[in-house]
């Protein structure tokens, strides 16, 4: 597909030129190609101060695409960068379509109470211990190919089929809360085990999604009910003290009878009718919410 023609030419590019051994590929596309699905977003790093910003300078202008303020598009305060490949045709594909995003290999500094970190530059060890989840904290080296686990966990949990943190899980949900509902998230995607000591941070760090924008709570509560198994994840709300921090008039129905006609409580009821509802969001969410009142 394009994403991976434009990974080629990357690593073709990067090659016997200044940023050798220093662009990695990181994230989810690593571990889709890992788990042999065809990679979708191409997220890189650099391992350089500010990498993420002049590499991306750097490269436009190497190939003629470099527009001012435009490509890249540059977000200084976080150090990263997003480019395109405009003009670019390898083998007959186009892909000035491919848009790529960069920043340097960092680390994050959180305010208490607030979810604006302070971005300061580090290795990749440090790096991959600040992402959300194990399998999500994989590089491969465009220069040489080669995969790269700095947690030593990542390639593993693939393997098994577990959801972890690379750190302690209450500093992983402490620097960003959202976290709690992506471990659910992927649990179900893949339909993997979470650990009970995951289980357990959840459930004690809950309510920290208050300092969560409903924004982004919406975001990854969509992707959760448009999972192939979109019930196995809104049971495990209730399970894990999320629910209440966000739809606590879905906790009310639990243990709500019904008429002779139905034999579930109202929450059960509701999970048998979202696991029959064909994957369209706007006919799950009415799904989710058809009994609340």
């Amino acid at each position: 597909n394009r994403e991976t023609a434009a990974l080629n030419f990357l690593s073709t590019v990067i090659k016997n030129s200044p940023y050798a051994n220093k662009v990695f590929l990181a994230g989810g596309a690593v571990r889709d190609a890992l788990m042999g699905k065809p990679v979708k977003d191409i997220d890189i790093v650099i391992t350089e101060p500010d990498g993420g910003i002049k590499f991306s300078e750097w490269i436009t202008k190497k190939l003629g695409a470099y527009k001012q303020d435009v490509n890249p598009l540059v977000f200084p305060r976080f150090g990263t960068a997003k480019f395109n490949l405009r003009g670019v045709k390898i083998d007959g594909i186009d892909l000035s379509s491919v848009d790529i995003e960069a920043v340097m290999t960092r680390g994050e500094k959180y305010t208490p109470g607030s979810r604006k970190p302070d971005v300061v530059y580090s290795d990749l060890k440090t790096d991959a211990e600040r992402r959300d989840l194990t399998i999500n904290a994989l590089y491969k080296d465009l220069t040489t190919g080669e995969i790269l686990d700095p947690t030593g966990k990542g390639i593993d949990d693939i393997k098994n089929g577990i959801i972890r943190t690379p750190l302690n899980p209450d500093i992983t949900f402490d620097d960003d809360p959202l976290r709690m509902l992506r471990v659910i998230r992927f649990a179900v995607r893949y339909n993997w085990k979470i650990p009970k000591e995951l289980v357990s941070s959840i459930i004690k760090n809950a309510s920290q999604l208050k300092n969560i924008s409903m924004e982004r709570i919406q975001d990854e509560f969509n992707k959760m009910i448009m999972s192939d198994r979109p019930a196995q994840a809104v049971k495990l709300l209730p399970y894990t003290k999320l629910i209440q921090h966000f739809i606590p008039e879905l906790l009310e129905t639990i243990g709500v009878g019904q008429n002779a006609y139905h034999k579930d409580d109202v929450f059960a009821h509701t999970m048998e009718v979202l696991d029959n509802t064909p994957p369209d969001l706007i006919d799950r969410l009415s799904a989710i919410f058809h009994y609340i009142g």
